[in-house]
């Protein structure tokens, strides 16, 4: 995988800039967000899919618990990216 490759994982409630720094500031990033896809499995598959393609991903959903947390962190461990979670 590529050196830079990250995925970022955004945690916090609704309403509190999750969406704002992952469209205004990671605005090269796939971005992942479950009001938009729906379902968790397609955030896991999108993520999966961008991470594999060598594009860094955001997660723009609250990811409240550690559990909500563990397949995104699996998936960037799989590819090699550097994980990071932001709380708002």
């Amino acid at each position: 995988a590529s050196e830079g490759l990250a995925l970022v994982i955004c945690v916090g409630a609704p309403g509190s800039g999750k969406s704002n720094l992952a469209v205004q500031h990671l605005r090269g990033y796939a971005r992942v967000n479950q009001d938009t896809l729906k379902t968790k499995a397609k955030c896991l598959q999108a993520c999966e899919a961008a991470l594999k393609a060598g594009k860094s991903v955001v997660v723009d959903n609250q990811n409240k618990s550690q559990a909500d947390r563990a397949p995104y962190l699996a998936l960037a461990k799989q590819a090699s990216a550097r994980a990071v979670a932001v709380w708002f």
